[in-house]
């Protein structure tokens, strides 16, 4: 049985950001915004319909930055702009720890004091 995860189901914290994402798809190069982000992913907003197992080849603005590899898991229209949710695949460790300082650094932000 295939259960759909709702959004208080999610296997990671994700948060919600503005980042500059450059990715491939092996012939073009393009440039989106990230809506949101978690070690599991991220979603992006963009002019273009990404299909689903789409492979592409994401550049995070991370410091220094860092290649990883993304599948294509959603995408949904809105209005002109299409929302996409994209996997990351074989993370290797320190990938994932620059991926949890973006989300710490964004969590700091959130903070009222």
């Amino acid at each position: 049985m295939n259960i759909a995860r709702t959004a208080n189901q999610r296997k990671f914290e994700r948060v919600d950001v503005q980042l500059l994402l450059n990715y491939s798809d092996g012939v073009h190069f393009y440039s989106d915004t990230i809506k949101d982000i978690s070690i599991g992913g991220l979603q992006i907003e963009t002019l273009r319909n990404l299909e689903k197992g789409k492979q592409l080849i994401l550049t995070l603005p991370t410091l220094p930055p860092s290649k990883v590899t993304g599948e294509v898991v959603w995408s949904r229209k809105k209005g002109i702009r299409y929302n996409v949710g994209i996997k990351f695949i074989g993370l290797k460790l320190e990938q994932e720890l620059q991926i949890k300082e973006i989300i710490r650094a964004r969590a700091m932000d959130n903070i009222i004091l």
